[in-house]
């Protein structure tokens, strides 16, 4: 008897998993099709926005550049010189390095600040010896270090192009309900290894179907913490950086979103950075996101389901959103219950491989869809390579990681309350020759 149940409720968590597993493909299918219909009208939208001409240089307003930095070394030089060259009227630029750093970096941070001030801009080092807060805790000092409205961010492994300012800052000024504008991340050293080819994809994923297609339909759209500028009356109205999650950016970003303002996307526009070299350097940076993303997610469900988001479509883009937060936990269970149903029951064995290897490959199908989806869009024919085959299974596979530390991270919440803690991600030297890509036109 006490075995019939136990066969029961593993059949019962098995098929609802499958079920649920489904609903997640559905929704996945909707986003991208979605994104297709959108896709050519929110280029057009795109070219409108940047086509806007800035006011005359008299007229433009402050903006402060913040460069994010802990134990960085020499990037924050790097970052720093970038930041200099952008075209803005230098009386109206104002540089923050917002360090933490308990390391050499913050003597670098104040050389190069002394010589940009040698030549006339405005810089300043904001150093903490007490990270509350983390990076959160260091911009909200920043905020607080100035009157200014505008605050562009960059972490220490980027470098913006000196035309980023002038070709974002009008986008901004032309609507007062924007919270921020957000560029399109680009990358340093794509080719390095397999591992950064991998993280590429995912990332053009990420920018190429996800982010854009929220900004075109006018969604809640994530800031990526980084190639992006800021309405003070937006961080403000959202409650301000708050450092109580490992994902300052995701959080603020939806606060301000239910304060009623949004942000904007710009696919054309982007700014180069570092890509993890290393596994365990591109780990350590997963983990971090993804613990992040799981808190922001958990939180935002509560506001999904208690009404807080109205209308359908709205809550069916913040869930699909949010729904890798629960499908990784779904998967792992599916996993478990099918196992042990195996064990249990060998005669159900062709209705279970069956079922598996059906959600297997329609999930990694539809997840390579998504990935040449986001190619089309990001670069149109020009996304082929000799190594494009191979990096779209490195993708999956590294897809198929986040995943499971993603369970990883809701079990061990379950099971104990672990303290928030922020881990640096391991960069490359700066003296490493890189090639620095511009901007990009879709096709």
């Amino acid at each position: 008897m006490l075995d019939t149940v136990i066969v029961d409720v593993l059949a019962l968590v098995f098929w609802g998993c499958a079920i649920t597993s489904v609903f997640f493909m559905a929704m996945y299918i909707v986003f991208l099709r979605m994104h297709v219909r959108l896709r050519r009208r929110g280029r057009e939208e795109e070219e409108r926005l940047l086509a806007l001409a800035p006011p005359p240089d008299e007229e433009l307003p402050h903006v402060v550049v913040q460069i994010a930095s802990y134990n960085e070394g020499f990037l924050v030089r790097r970052a720093a010189e970038a930041v200099a060259r952008l075209e803005w009227p230098i009386d109206r630029l104002h540089i923050q390095i917002c360090d933490d750093s308990t390391d050499d970096t913050l003597a670098i941070a104040h050389a190069v600040a002394g010589e940009l001030r040698g030549r006339g801009f405005d810089v300043a080092v904001l150093h903490r010896k007490v990270r509350d807060g983390f990076k959160a805790g260091s911009l909200a000092a920043g905020v607080g270090a100035t009157p200014h409205q505008y605050f562009a961010i960059f972490d220490a492994d980027y470098v913006p192009a000196p035309d980023f300012l002038r070709r974002c800052m009008p986008v901004l000024l032309s609507d007062a309900t924007l919270s921020f504008v957000q560029a399109r991340i680009d990358y340093l050293n794509p080719d390095v290894n397999a591992l950064t080819r991998a993280q590429v994809l995912l990332f053009d994923h990420h920018t190429g179907v996800e982010q854009t297609t929220r900004s075109w339909d006018g969604h809640a759209l994530p800031f990526n913490g980084t190639c992006g500028i800021w309405r003070r009356a937006a961080i403000e109205a959202g409650g301000g950086w708050r450092g109580d999650t490992l994902a300052e950016d995701l959080d603020l970003s939806y606060r301000a979103w239910l304060a009623g303002f949004h942000g904007v996307f710009l696919a054309t526009v982007t700014a180069p950075g570092e890509l993890p070299t290393t596994f365990r350097a591109w780990a350590s940076q997963q983990r971090r996101w993804t613990k992040g993303f799981s808190q922001i997610a958990y939180r935002m469900m509560a506001a999904l389901f208690l009404g807080r988001i109205e209308g359908t479509r709205r809550r069916i883009v913040v869930f699909t959103h949010l729904s890798p937060a629960l499908l990784a936990p779904v998967s792992a269970l599916a996993t478990v219950s099918g196992i042990a149903l195996l064990i249990l029951r060998w005669d159900w064995a062709l209705w279970l491989f069956g079922t598996g290897l059906f959600l297997f490959y329609s999930g990694y199908g539809l997840a390579l869809a998504g990935l040449l989806i986001a190619q089309r869009t990001l670069h149109g024919d020009r996304a082929r390579s000799r190594h494009f085959v191979q990096a779209c299974a490195q993708a999956l596979g590294l897809r198929y990681y986040l995943d499971m530390i993603a369970t990883y991270y809701l079990a061990r919440d379950l099971i104990a309350r672990q303290p928030v803690e922020f881990v640096r991600t391991p960069k490359q030297h700066p003296s490493t020759p890189h090639r620095i890509a511009g901007p990009e036109k879709a096709e």
